[in-house]
């Protein structure tokens, strides 16, 4: 058996196993950062949920914003209403009268339609 002499061909410089074990552990690093990275992509039931949370805030913001939107409108109607009625009391009236008359040709139609049936 033959023993190895330090200094020999393939011994390292002593400055360089400190870079080596450097570069190890910083391998040894990303090594681990990438395999949490995987475990993650393949975790479809946290993803599911991060996606499901996300779009429930998406919602939640734009109904907010649409309240308030809503909220304004009222006022600006009621506004408008305040300073002149006379216009808003007359769509008013022909809003009601559109809706009587639909109401009037469906009760029509839903008459001649049992007769017919019988």
């Amino acid at each position: 058996m033959s023993t190895r002499k330090s200094g020999g061909a393939g011994a390292p410089e002593p400055g360089m196993t400190d870079a080596l074990r450097t570069d190890i552990e910083r391998t040894r690093q990303d090594l681990g950062h990438t395999v949490e990275a995987l475990a993650a992509k393949a975790d479809v039931k946290a993803r599911t949920r991060d996606a499901v949370a996300g779009a429930r805030q998406r919602v939640r913001g734009t109904a907010g914003s649409a309240a308030e939107r809503a909220a304004e409108r009222a006022g600006e109607l009621a506004e408008t209403v305040r300073r002149r009625p006379a216009p808003v009391a007359a769509a008013a009236g022909g809003l009601l009268a559109a809706a009587a008359a639909l109401l009037v040709v469906r009760h029509r139609r839903a008459r001649a339609r049992r007769r017919w049936s019988r």
